[in-house]
């Protein structure tokens, strides 16, 4: 329908009289295929049981892209049978944004830092007690393994090299970075060191840390 508004110069309403009666035919990027996979998990209530001691159960969203190409190939936007059309689509929806949590760490810190050549995966950071103001950054065993490479810091997702590097690679080349990867979501507001851990104000779409997450099957783009 937007496509018609913006390409045809058409009000909504014709839009949507073209879209349902005038036989147009759509063309996807969708694997049946990996679609049908997607929807049988997403459907099979015994992977988002009912939470202890309440009603609601879990929910869930998924996106497989072709990161040669950029095509969807399949997308799911909550658990559930389908029951509505043009409903909640956890997936690209940025009423459903969540905060990405350790998963922003090799696309807000490490491939901005190495690709400025602020470090290498050999450069080694203390990892240590560390204290920036009134933050205080721990790690998630609240443990501290002193001198730790890059290399190692990413295989064991350690919070304070993440949050060291970033305060050497700074704010605005690391929005910078996100924003080129195609992350649409930030705010003036996510220029502190916690979002190095992931602590964005809106969070992000599962959509967008998909496409982004590509750039590094395909060399960067």
């Amino acid at each position: 329908v937007k496509d018609l508004v913006s390409k045809n110069n058409l009000s909504r309403e014709i839009s949507l009289k073209t879209l349902y009666n005038n036989g147009l035919r759509i063309y996807t990027t969708q694997d049946p295929d990996i679609q049908k996979c997607i929807d049988e998990v997403f459907k099979d209530k015994k992977y988002f049981p009912k939470l202890e001691g309440g009603s609601d159960s879990p929910q869930g969203a998924m996106v497989v892209m072709d990161p040669y190409t950029g095509e969807v190939k399949g997308i799911v936007g909550g658990a559930g049978e389908k029951s509505a059309d043009l409903v909640l689509n956890r997936a690209t929806s940025t009423l459903a944004t969540k905060r990405p949590g350790s998963s922003i760490k090799p696309i807000a810190v490490y491939a901005p830092a190495i690709e400025a050549g602020v470090v290498t995966p050999a450069s080694v950071i203390d990892d240590i007690p560390t204290y920036i103001g009134n933050y205080h950054p721990e790690n998630y065993d609240k443990t501290y393994r002193g001198l730790t490479s890059i290399r190692d810091a990413i295989v064991s997702s350690i919070n304070v090299v993440a949050v060291k590097t970033w305060l050497k690679l700074g704010a605005d080349n690391s929005v910078n970075f996100l924003k080129n990867l195609g992350i649409t979501t930030l705010t003036r507001d996510d220029r502190y060191a916690a979002m190095a851990l992931g602590g964005l104000t809106n969070g992000v779409t599962v959509h967008e840390m998909t496409a982004a997450y590509a750039a590094f099957a395909n060399k960067g783009i």
